[in-house]
């Protein structure tokens, strides 16, 4: 045994995130129908390879169909694969969403290029790309997002499937023709200094621009030393900016002193909840919880 896991390993905790299934039951099924085998730390913490992440994965999803653990804990996993895709053949979309989404995380896992293409282009094909952004993409973000900045989870998988995401979100920015209209505002979005993970706002100018706002995009790493020429050279309606990297109270708190500088402006802010409480401390800060947040900001403000 080790004394830590292993990078690209799981804790009970971690399994009950991306699987949905308690880890209470977890437990059951391990005791009573051997379903998956975790490994022990030294200090006796159960933690998961990526194989039985992915067998939890899939038996959720057929157990979801109204098949029975007694039965599906017996299958293999190349039986567990057939029923899953006779599944997924009969299936509607809109009780697809979760399978959708652990096959995302299967994606991610097994770096496979391959299944993310087919969930996403199945997704398109049945809900539109708006939708699948909404229903499809925030959820899987959510589910998986924190863990890849607070856990173990092997980095190559966030950096592999969010690089997927963005090659999505840029192409389909770029079909978005946008012509100034008398209610359009202008955002300017960005991320501070120390953040890199820019898949959220990403996702967030392509809604407020689909929404018929201006946005300047100035993506990752912005100083806040540079704040007062960006809000003076642009001269923006509203900012926009994520923070996802665990940071110390000291410097979220000279982000934000920074930043109050600018609060005749609506600041948007989305991201890590541990600092949601000291953003809303700030005049004029408004944090984003859900998509639908930030559409009906952008409707407001057009009237």
């Amino acid at each position: 045994m080790e004394t830590q896991r292993k990078i690209g390993s799981y804790t009970i905790r971690e399994l009950e995130q991306l699987t949905g299934v308690k880890a209470h039951t977890i437990r059951i099924w391990e005791q009573r129908y051997g379903l998956l085998a975790p490994e022990r730390t030294t200090t006796n913490i159960r933690y998961y390879s990526s194989d039985q992440l992915k067998r939890l994965l899939n038996i959720s999803s057929l157990l979801r169909k109204g098949m029975k653990i007694s039965k599906v804990s017996k299958l293999p996993d190349t039986q567990v694969n057939v029923h899953l895709t006779d599944m997924y053949l009969t299936d509607t979309i809109e009780s697809e969403i979760e399978d959708k989404i652990n096959s995302l995380v299967l994606a991610a896992v097994d770096f496979n290029e391959g299944l993310f293409e087919s969930v996403f282009a199945s997704a398109v094909r049945s809900m539109g790309f708006y939708d699948t952004i909404l229903k499809l993409i925030y959820p899987f973000l959510n589910k998986v997002g924190m863990l890849w900045v607070t856990t173990q989870m092997h980095p190559g998988q966030e950096h592999f499937i969010s690089n997927l995401i963005r090659q999505k979100i840029v192409a389909a920015f770029d079909q978005i023709k946008f012509q100034p209209q008398t209610h359009a505002k202008k955002f300017v979005l960005f991320l501070p200094e120390w953040e890199t993970h820019e898949i959220s706002l990403l996702l967030s100018n392509y809604i407020i621009r689909a929404a018929g706002h201006q946005t300047i995009y100035l993506g990752q790493n912005l100083p806040s030393k540079d704040f007062p020429s960006v809000v003076e050279a642009i001269k923006p309606d509203v900012l926009v900016f994520m923070i996802t990297s665990p940071q110390t109270q000291a410097k979220m708190a000279q982000l934000f002193k920074h930043l109050s500088e600018f609060t005749h402006l609506p600041i948007l802010l989305s991201g890590n909840p541990n600092y949601k409480a000291m953003a809303n401390e700030v005049k004029g800060f408004t944090w984003l919880i859900t998509p639908s947040d930030l559409i009906e900001f952008c409707k407001n403000i057009s009237k």
